[in-house]
């Protein structure tokens, strides 16, 4: 494996970096930079930028002067040797000559106000990777400055893990309680330290070895996609192949460590912003690989594809899947609707699903965690995880509620219906049913089922009535040809691409005698409205 700092390299292609250039020795005016390095804090380490040094302190902290003429010109920063801390094993990690931290900054972003730069994770994971891009390109006879390879990169970083490094966060340590005056962004750079650590035991089985995995990883990023890969070959580091799940294991790593009894930043799921969302998942003997449908995850309908291999690529046949759904949020979690997976015709392993989404996920609201369970006779159950990005809905009603105008739990809680968009024509509305029976368990509707079965509050409808209008005074039934909970009603004529208004009510022999409405009151309004945009289909 190539060191962690390739000076030798970047000078072989002509590079330049204020960071390796000698200073005019009439120069005085000088600008002191201040940083921290690691989350736990890197103690004893040489940082070296724009041909000074220093060693940092106990805690990983650090004061450089560098002569103010280098804040026009890109400057890298770099350590070598000191120790630290890990946040998973809690072991003291010794680094080498070629091993540590670094964090490209690009000209003109520090001033004589603007004198901080952290180095981490994620800010060196950004400088490697621009470096292996640019010597790609050399190799293959093109001209690439790494000031404009460091810009492809964060765009690819942010791609891959779902935010930018910044060098102006000063990361805290997710092993230890953090201060009052600590902010969220500083707690979440520490938590996310904390998740390469975790990666790399996952990945390596030693979370010791983080500054080696972040190395493989450039060389993978570099390609602009995160996938094992380094320019269509696999990689290794310690004796171990990158596995193409890596976007995926950061992720799980990420959520790992949050769980544990290791971290101690009390971030909550509503706190650590969208996840990358990776699309390929491996368990010990299978491959899944998530494909979108026509539209990416969104409140309300979402269908998508999921293919079932071996760890070789091969089609496993004879499988089946079931999905387990869970939003993680500040305080709470709960599920959501779907209909499951099945088979897709003409295919032996591939699956389409059906899920339809309560609310979105991302920065402060929490994460979705979705569970593919692989079922196949003769073997045993083996499970993935997905954490797909659900999106708000943009302009149609993807989601309706109504409440029972009577109790059915002792919480004095009223029932909850919830209307899902199915399609939507210039002839025909479909929506789906459900009704939910606790935060976990969100049943369509169907006559003849008990709800809430073997309590006080249980439901059993004889009949379902669905009924619609444009204009609250005429009122139409939907049907429902397979009392599965999806209802429709044809001739609607309404016009391609222009949002209508229908309103909708729904009435349960047995849960009183009066609409559902929208806010469980017999005085409330007995019906919801959508807006819905119908296509010429």
């Amino acid at each position: 494996m190539k060191p962690i700092f390739l000076y030798l390299a970047i000078g072989l292609l002509g590079l330049s970096l204020t960071g390796c250039k000698s200073t005019d020795s009439n120069t005085t005016n000088t600008v002191t930079i201040t940083g921290h390095v690691g989350a736990a804090g890197v103690s004893g380490a040489t940082v070296s930028g724009a041909g000074a040094s220093a060693v940092t302190d106990a805690e990983g902290n650090y004061s450089l002067a560098i002569p103010e003429t280098a804040l026009s010109s890109s400057l890298l920063f770099s350590t070598t040797g000191g120790s630290y801390t890990d946040e998973v094993s809690g072991q003291q990690v010794f680094l080498g000559s070629t091993q540590g931290f670094s964090a490209m900054v690009p000209a003109n972003a520090l001033s004589a106000t603007a004198t901080e730069v952290n180095l981490n994770a994620g800010t060196t994971l950004n400088y490697l990777g621009a470096v292996t891009m640019v010597q790609y390109h050399a190799a293959h006879g093109h001209t690439h400055t790494l000031d404009d390879t460091f810009e492809d990169l964060a765009t690819y970083y942010a791609t891959a893990f779902g935010y930018t490094p910044d060098h102006t966060v000063k990361a805290v340590s997710a092993a230890a309680t953090p201060a009052s005056t600590d902010s969220e962004a500083q707690k979440l750079e520490g938590l996310r330290e904390a998740a390469f650590s975790q990666l790399a035991k996952d990945v390596l089985g030693d979370s010791r070895l983080k500054i080696s995995l972040l190395s493989a990883i450039a060389d993978d990023l570099a390609d602009g996609s995160l996938d094992g890969k380094g320019n269509g070959s696999t990689l290794s580091v310690a004796n171990q192949t990158l596995p193409t799940s890596i976007q995926n294991r950061w992720e799980t790593a990420l959520l790992t460590y949050m769980a544990s009894s290791a971290n101690l930043s009390a971030l909550t799921p509503a706190q650590i912003g969208g996840l990358p969302f990776g699309k390929t998942a491996t368990s010990s003997n299978y491959l899944v690989t998530y494909t979108p449908g026509t539209m990416a995850a969104m409140q309300g309908l979402t269908t998508f594809d999921l293919a079932v291999t071996d760890l070789s690529g091969n089609a496993v046949s004879g499988a089946s899947i079931g999905l387990t759904l869970l939003m993680n949020m500040a305080s709470m979690s709960h599920s959501t609707p779907q209909e499951g997976c099945s088979l897709k015709s003409g295919s032996t392993n591939i699956f389409t699903c059906r899920v339809y989404y309560l609310m979105a996920g991302g920065a402060g609201m929490g994460y979705w965690k979705l569970t593919a369970k692989v079922s196949k006779s003769g073997a045993s159950d083996e499970s993935v995880v997905f954490y797909p990005a659900v999106g708000m809905a943009m302009t149609d009603t993807t989601r309706a509620t109504l409440r029972s105008t009577v109790l059915y739990s002792a919480a004095s809680t009223k029932r909850y219906y919830y209307l899902f968009k199915d399609s939507v024509t210039t002839d025909k509305v479909s929506l789906f049913l459900v009704t939910q029976e606790s935060m976990m368990s969100f049943p369509a509707l169907k006559t003849g089922t008990t709800y809430n079965s073997g309590g006080a509050y249980a439901l059993t409808p004889s009949s379902i009535t669905v009924e619609y209008s444009k204009d609250k005074t005429t009122w139409s039934a939907m049907a429902s040809a397979s009392n599965d909970g999806h209802y429709s009603a044809t001739g609607m004529g309404l016009t391609s691409g222009t949002a209508a208004t229908l309103y909708v009510r729904v009435l349960l022999d047995g849960d009183g005698s009066v609409y559902a409405t929208s806010d469980g009151t017999t005085t409330g309004t007995a019906y919801a409205t959508l807006t819905l945009t119908p296509s010429s289909m």
